[in-house]
């Protein structure tokens, strides 16, 4: 089965979302504390392997004119640190008012609730 892990990268908190098996709802995971791009990689990696991971989606924080802004540069490194520690597909998506969203939604946790945010309109864009 196609598994795919959402992230929602923040400086200090990184929020885990992960699709159901058929690929068609995301679901919380976790959150891991950031403590540097080497450390989160390894981390992410061991979950990739535990949850059989097949794929992954990275929020990508535009700005609200859609351009690439200093907090995107920073998740973009990121992006690229982890498509060299993994051998799979590492993709991004737009994440402007995932977090908005997540706190109208009343997620308890607005790491977790803008990755499954970001999940899910990844998912419903493949399957559509």
């Amino acid at each position: 089965m196609n598994r795919v892990l959402g992230i929602d990268y923040g400086e200090r908190r990184i929020g885990l979302a992960i699709a159901d098996e058929g690929s068609t709802l995301a679901v919380g995971l976790d959150v891991l504390q950031n403590n540097g791009v080497k450390e989160l990689c390894d981390e992410l990696a061991k979950i990739v392997a535990a949850e059989n991971v097949s794929q992954i989606v990275v929020g990508m924080p535009l700005t609200l004119k859609g351009e690439i802004g200093p907090q995107a540069i920073v998740v973009q490194e990121f992006v690229n640190a982890f498509r060299e520690r993994v051998s799979l597909p590492v993709d991004t998506i737009d994440e402007r008012f995932t977090s908005v969203a997540a706190v109208k939604a009343g997620a308890a946790q607005k790491d977790i609730g803008a990755a499954v945010e970001i999940l899910q309109t990844y998912l419903e864009r493949e399957h559509s």
